[in-house]
């Protein structure tokens, strides 16, 4: 499991919190803590795709590129260049 779904999962169960909870300034606490959990997968999952980018680059950089696993098409511009 990614450490962006742990954090989601970790934000579902403060939300959880907050529904049980009666004390309105408890409640507010954790729906703040469940908003931070948030952020926090979102950041991690930005993390997750630039290190895949890099993983590409670094793969490219090396002649790996032309490999099924890092195939893909060119760009649209690349076909408006060579009039086709």
């Amino acid at each position: 499991m990614s450490e962006s779904n742990v954090s989601r999962i970790e934000a579902r169960e403060c939300l959880r919190k907050a529904n049980r909870c009666g004390d309105s300034q408890n409640r507010w606490m954790w729906l703040v803590l469940a908003k931070s959990w948030l952020l926090l997968a979102d950041v991690q999952e930005i993390a997750d795709k630039s290190i895949e980018a890099n993983k590409f680059e670094l793969a490219f950089a090396q002649g790996a590129a032309n490999t099924t696993q890092y195939h893909l098409p060119a760009p649209s511009y690349l076909y408006y260049e060579a009039g086709i």
